[in-house]
């Protein structure tokens, strides 16, 4: 159990790696990445916590990390090149939340965190899906909780 605490801390903060990059640019140079129409307007509280803290992580997980991973290790080819999978299933993530191009880019290499701590987790528990996939889950909870508190909550505007 020990080992999985770690490596949803060490996931959860490999997602925001990117952001803390942009902040340190826009804090340096005066220049970050836009994100302008990614906001969700006229939902309460609430539903956005509800929405982006727990059934996106569940649906997307189930989608990007679970569904697509295990159909493509069905393929020997996959199977043997899983790194693949992982590639895939971070541009199908990236592509599907097309804010803005900035935020595709964003979101593949959060679709690549996610999906790369599914498959290190399979080969830490000899390819038990529900061990990922339920690890996976909570990271992505996390990296949605964090900047829901940070967005939405605290720097709302």
């Amino acid at each position: 159990m020990k080992k999985y605490v770690k490596i949803v801390l060490l996931y959860t903060l490999l997602t925001f790696l990117l952001d803390i990059l942009n902040g340190i640019s826009e804090l340096l140079f005066g220049f970050s990445f836009p994100f302008e129409g990614e906001e969700v307007k006229g939902w309460s509280l609430s539903t956005i916590f509800l929405m982006t803290v727990i059934l996106a992580p569940l649906l997307e997980t189930a989608i990007y990390q679970t569904f697509f991973f295990v159909g493509l290790m069905n393929s020997r080819f996959f199977n043997k090149h899983r790194i693949l999978i992982v590639f895939i299933t971070a541009i199908l993530f990236g592509l599907s939340h097309y804010y803005t191009l900035q935020y595709v880019f964003f979101a593949m290499y959060g679709g690549f965190v996610l999906s790369y701590a599914y498959i290190k987790i399979l080969y830490m528990s000899n390819d038990n899906h529900t061990y990922a996939t339920f690890t996976v889950v909570v990271i992505h909870c996390l990296r949605n909780l964090i900047a829901f508190l940070l967005d939405d909550v605290i720097f709302a505007k």
